[in-house]
């Protein structure tokens, strides 16, 4: 089983790098960002599995961070928790209404943090095994004859192709499209 990756946003270096060593301990790879507009570069770029991220950050804070990223498509299923210091019950609420998956407030106990992490991971594989076995069943169920190619090379066909044009996937894998 591959490691889970989690992108950790945070502009206090100590208190990130303890953070990233809890989470290495504990069979995940972390990756540390030291700013909102790092994190949102690093979202992009190694579509980490889940996402801590501080909210008293500055010139982006966590807040834009994390509406920049639900506003994406490619980023917006990623689960994302804050970690924060502000123990307000409106700033809790207000970060909830946003849409994160978690609020935890420092300090914390290590065991809190990493229950979140498992309980949001795990609930994230789960639509994403449930978006692929739709998609999956989408295609092999289809009355229409579908490919899927990357580059110039088909990959995949689905049953109703293979009718339509009377051959195998083992034939048309081998093909060129040009």
């Amino acid at each position: 089983m591959t490691k889970r990756k989690v992108l950790i946003i945070e502009d206090d270096l100590a208190f990130s790098t303890t953070l990233k060593n809890i989470l290495v301990l504990n069979g995940y790879e972390a990756d540390v960002a030291n700013s909102g507009t790092a994190g949102i570069q690093r979202a992009y770029e190694g579509k980490p599995d889940l996402i801590l991220c501080d909210i008293k950050m500055s010139p982006v804070n966590g807040y834009q961070v994390f509406n920049v990223l639900k506003d994406s498509s490619f980023t917006n299923r990623i689960p994302f928790i804050f970690i924060t210091g502000k123990s307000d019950l409106r700033e809790i609420r207000f970060g909830m209404e946003l849409g994160v998956d978690d609020y935890i407030i420092k300090p914390f106990q290590n065991e809190t943090l990493l229950r979140s992490i498992q309980v949001r991971i795990e609930k994230y594989e789960a639509l994403i095994s449930l978006g692929r076995s739709r998609y999956q069943a989408f295609v092999e169920n289809s009355t229409n004859g579908i490919f899927l190619f990357s580059g110039d090379q088909i990959f995949e066909i689905n049953p109703a192709f293979s009718r339509l044009m009377g051959c195998r996937q083992t034939d048309v894998t081998s093909l060129s499209i040009s």
